[in-house]
């Protein structure tokens, strides 16, 4: 069996096998939810924060924010991302990181069959760890920053930084346990549902 047969035997290898298609369809899924989980990280607060209240069409957006933030780059991702690197919440680094995790997530949304098919494209599930850090460092600055302070509830307060956790901070860590098949994301699951049903709600039929 020469090179050619050999890649070719691998690759139908690789899709033929249900428990590896299931897994990389899992994997690529996670990706692309990871990867808007950090759009929604970098892009949203600075939004919001520019934002003078709601209207019919939604958020009463500041001329200061395209002005201090949309202006910067053509892609509210890179510009947000500017934006906070002159606030020295990400640094080089960080930036260089978002460039190759928003490269991969662009090859798996169009190039799919890529790398559930071929046995020489795997998905680089270390980038779904380094979103999860980037959502971590950006997510943690907002609250302790600017939530915190602006909540008078917290006067006075000793916060513990690595206690705070935030809505997509929650959304990828279940994710990922359930990625990985960690049954503690059952428990969390059971404790959810114990705890609606002495309040009165009752599960939806998804039957």
């Amino acid at each position: 069996m020469d090179e050619h047969q050999q890649r070719a035997f691998n690759s139908w290898a690789k899709f033929l096998n249900p428990q590896v298609l299931r897994q990389n369809l899992i994997t690529a899924s996670l990706f692309l939810a990871a990867f808007e989980s950090l759009k929604s990280s970098v892009t949203n607060p600075i939004r919001d924060f520019f934002s003078n209240g709601f209207d019919e069409n939604g958020f009463i957006v500041d001329p200061e924010y395209q002005a201090e933030v949309l202006d910067r780059h053509k892609s509210p991702l890179r510009a947000s991302l500017l934006w906070l690197h002159d606030r020295e919440i990400v640094d080089d680094a960080d930036i260089a990181t978002v460039d190759r995790i928003r490269e991969h997530r662009n090859e798996l949304a169009h190039q799919l069959m890529k790398y559930v098919a071929q046995s020489e494209s795997e998905i680089d599930v270390e980038l779904i760890g380094e979103i999860s850090k980037l959502v971590t460092k950006i997510d943690r600055w907002w609250i302790l920053e600017v939530e915190v302070p602006a909540n008078s509830d917290y006067d006075g307060q000793e916060i513990d930084e690595s206690e705070i956790i935030s809505g997509n901070m929650f959304f990828l860590q279940m994710m990922m346990q359930v990625a990985a098949g960690d049954d503690s994301s059952d428990e969390t699951y059971v404790a959810f549902m114990e705890a609606a049903a002495k309040r009165g709600f009752e599960p939806a039929d998804r039957a």
